[in-house]
């Protein structure tokens, strides 16, 4: 069976759970649909150091989102379908698809399951974060996210967290081993007051590649959420990471998370957070020895006009084959409401890599202006 119909079922599967898990009334069901039409100036197309090749990229998208909320269960789908055309490399014409979907249920007060699939299949990485130790150019890739979360009040104060996670990766690239991840999580979340949150965890991840062998990580972990004001507060995870690489060699490596965030106000919102972590990725069979940091701004400036806007920087070194990388982003975004239902977006997107082997270093630059309708 094709790859992409597998991976398509199994975003959809989530749909076929316990008989009457999803016993809706079709009247009760919001469903909107989107269409987009964005022009794009890309000024290397191929992610490429030499022979850079621009281009102007025209795409077509349509978004199906779907959404109903009962009592002590919702459900939510967002579909897109895209298709971009080249206008001087016809070769490179694609079409890509998304699927997300998530259910929520309430067994009680106290108890509380959360079940959500991503399935994507596109050419070009989604965030910053993603492009820090890819194998540069341009392929087709498929992933698909599957995540389930049970969680339990054991008193007013303490909650039990246990969650699974199953991840497939499918590089349509020469020599590009495809790779699978099993992750399984246990913790804890206690309010010790009404500004503070205390966090304690244990997660375990097993990657295969295939072909391929295989790695595992344990990390265990504790942190907190503390509120400064209430809209102002920090996230903060630190802990310790046991490590066994694809050559069955053992490390014990850091992990340590930040975030601070900043809901300014009812229309603005901003966040910094950086990571510090060891990680099996799915591009190279070796571990990712990485940190990162992120600024992000979201704000409507006026009744109309919205303004997004983001830093990245990202240093990593694959462990085994010593390749260093360092990733440098930052993307623009406005946009404004001209009518009801149709609004504008206007935007620009840098981003850089510099890496030990020159074969995987760029610089890409992209302004893109597109029009949005709801229908």
């Amino acid at each position: 069976m094709n790859k992409k119909i597998v991976y398509l079922i199994l975003s959809l599967a989530l749909l076929a759970g316990p008989e009457g898990l999803f016993a809706f009334e079709s009247e009760d069901i919001e469903w909107g649909v989107c269409a987009f039409f964005k022009q794009t100036y890309d000024d290397n197309i191929t992610s490429a150091k030499k022979n850079e090749q621009d281009d102007f990229v025209t795409e077509l998208r349509l978004v199906l989102d779907g959404k109903l909320e009962q009592k002590t269960e919702a459900i939510t789908l967002r579909a897109g379908l895209a298709h971009q055309f080249f206008y001087d490399h016809d070769s490179f014409d694609n079409t890509s698809e998304d699927i997300n979907l998530e259910y929520i249920k309430e067994f009680s007060p106290y108890s509380r399951m959360r079940l959500e699939n991503y399935f994507r299949h596109d050419y070009e990485p989604e965030t910053f974060a993603e492009e820090l130790g890819r194998t540069s150019g341009r392929y087709s890739y498929y992933k698909n996210r599957f995540s389930a979360e049970y969680s339990k009040d054991i008193t007013k104060q303490l909650s039990l967290i246990a969650d699974y996670g199953f991840d497939l990766d499918d590089i349509s690239r020469s020599g590009q081993s495809d790779s699978y991840l099993h992750r399984l999580g246990l913790g804890t979340q206690y309010f010790l007051s009404s500004t503070m949150i205390l966090f304690s965890g244990y997660d375990f991840s097993y990657r295969k590649f295939d072909p391929g062998t295989h790695s595992t990580s344990h990390l265990f972990s504790a942190g907190l959420r503390d509120y400064f004001t209430p809209q102002l507060y920090i996230d903060a995870k630190i802990g310790g990471q046991f490590l066994r690489n694809y050559n069955k060699e053992s490390y014990v490596k850091p992990y340590l998370f930040l975030k601070l965030t900043d809901e300014l106000d009812a229309v603005t919102t901003a966040g910094l957070s950086f990571t510090k972590q060891y990680y099996t990725n799915a591009y190279t069979e070796d571990l990712f020895d990485y940190w990162q940091v992120q600024a992000e701004l979201a704000k409507q400036v006026y009744e109309r006009l919205g303004l997004d806007f983001s830093l990245f920087y990202g240093e990593g070194t694959y462990t085994g084959l010593d390749i260093k990388d360092k990733v440098k982003g930052a993307q623009l975004g406005l946009s404004c409401e001209l009518k009801e239902n149709i609004s504008g977006t206007v935007s620009y997107r840098y981003s850089e890599t510099e890496s030990s082997l020159e074969s995987r270093e760029y610089t890409r630059n992209r302004i893109a202006f597109g029009i949005q309708t709801l229908f």
